[in-house]
């Protein structure tokens, strides 16, 4: 009796290991559902603001605090998040990390990149596996890392196409809405900014986090980028910067905005 109970139960084990498998798409189907699932999301995402809350710390070589300023605004998603890492064309104390939107064409080349985690733009430069099922805040998650495909950075135009082919982090994915819940992403290899490695980013990472607001829509939660500026092999900017958010507001498409917010 228990030996067939036994492999009764063994039996049922393994047929329902293989469906679950069977069922399991690949790290590009995911990647593909995800593309699909954010242009969605995004015709929600631009009906809504909130409060960004920004910490923007100057740190020394111990990652000690020397500086820190802090600023509130209100913001509407518009597909991206962006930074800026200074040093490049500024070394004083102007240089500053931000996270927000900005509409100066010049600002690639005063070192400020619209990166930010929307996965179309983002698919050309990786090659995605699935790592596996997971828990993210109580919630079940699929996995993905990716690393940048290995011909893309002969053929990147520009210094944010640069960045992004020197990047390789992990995906957690929601499995039934295809949202990107958290990413986490940091440079492969250092980053030339100048002939010669004058001036180069030798240290970037991003994370980043999502929220399903009201069961609405995806919206940014919180976001942490750190980066290391050397400059003339002597001297660094390292700096972290964090943004939380909070007071989601659905508003009229055309009376949401980005204006900063007095404190």
């Amino acid at each position: 009796m228990r030996a067939t109970l036994l492999a009764r139960t063994t039996i049922a084990a393994f047929t329902l290991a293989v469906c679950c498998a069977a069922e399991m798409p690949t790290a590009d189907q995911i990647i593909e559902k995800v593309v699909a699932q954010e242009d969605l999301n995004y015709e929600k995402a631009k009906n809504w603001e909130f409060e960004q809350h920004l910490v923007t710390q100057r740190l020394d070589g111990d990652e000690k605090v020397k500086s820190e300023k802090t600023k509130t605004i209100t913001y509407r998603p518009e597909g991206k998040l962006s930074f800026s890492v200074g040093g490049l064309k500024d070394q004083g104390d102007k240089a500053e990390v931000g996270i927000g939107l900005s509409n100066d064409k010049d600002d690639e080349k005063e070192g400020k990149f619209s990166e930010a985690l929307k996965m179309r733009e983002l698919q050309p430069f990786y090659v995605f596996s699935l790592v596996g099922e997971g828990d993210l805040n109580g919630e079940k998650v699929w996995m993905l890392d990716f690393e940048p495909k290995p011909d893309m950075e002969e053929k990147a135009e520009g210094q944010k196409q640069k960045v992004l082919t020197r990047l390789h982090g992990r995906l957690w994915i929601h499995p039934k809405y295809f949202a990107i819940m958290k990413a986490d992403c940091s440079l492969v290899r250092p980053m030339p900014f100048a002939w010669l490695d004058l001036v180069s980013l030798r240290i970037l990472r991003i994370q980043y986090e999502t929220v399903f607001h009201e069961n609405k829509v995806w919206l940014p939660k919180s976001m942490e980028v750190y980066y290391l500026v050397r400059i003339l092999f002597l001297s660094h900017i390292r700096e972290r910067q964090t943004m939380t958010a909070d007071g989601y507001r659905e508003v009229p498409a055309e009376k949401a905005e980005v204006k900063p917010k007095k404190e």
